[in-house]
């Protein structure tokens, strides 16, 4: 019976002693995997989920139903605002000439009023340019 109890106490010993050095083994590892080599699993998550992607904004059509006819509600074309600060326009003449040079039919009137409001910081000089005019 002496024999019995040493065998089931070095099974017990032996169980425990395989369960702690699984353990030990488990926790070694999770310790490299999550402190040695953070930085290069940090650097493999950023390269998946951080990319410099531009998506190009399409504006999208919007419809109104009139009867049974579906009739476009938005212009779907980029257009551009003129703008200027008069308190920083010095020349105004200048200015006036390049502006009705460029931007042509589309200018608002009574430009030099605009330019001479010198308390403003924004005054629009012309709506609806096109791209090839603001630039």
């Amino acid at each position: 019976m002496q024999i019995l109890s040493l065998q089931k106490g070095s099974r017990s010993v032996l169980l425990a002693t395989l369960l702690l050095g699984m353990m030990g083994i488990f926790v070694a590892r999770l310790f490299y995997l999550q402190i040695i080599m953070h930085d290069e699993y940090v650097q493999q998550a950023n390269a998946e989920q951080i990319k410099p992607l531009i998506i190009p904004a399409k504006r999208g059509l919007i419809y109104a139903m009139d009867g049974n006819t579906p009739v476009q509600l938005v212009m779907n074309q980029s257009v551009y605002t003129l703008f200027a600060d008069p308190s920083m326009v010095t020349e105004p003449e200048k200015v006036l000439d390049v502006v009705r040079r460029v931007a042509g039919g589309n200018l608002r009137p009574n430009l030099e009023a605009l330019l001479s409001k010198k308390q403003s910081r924004y005054q629009i000089l012309g709506t609806k340019l096109t791209r090839k005019q603001a630039e």
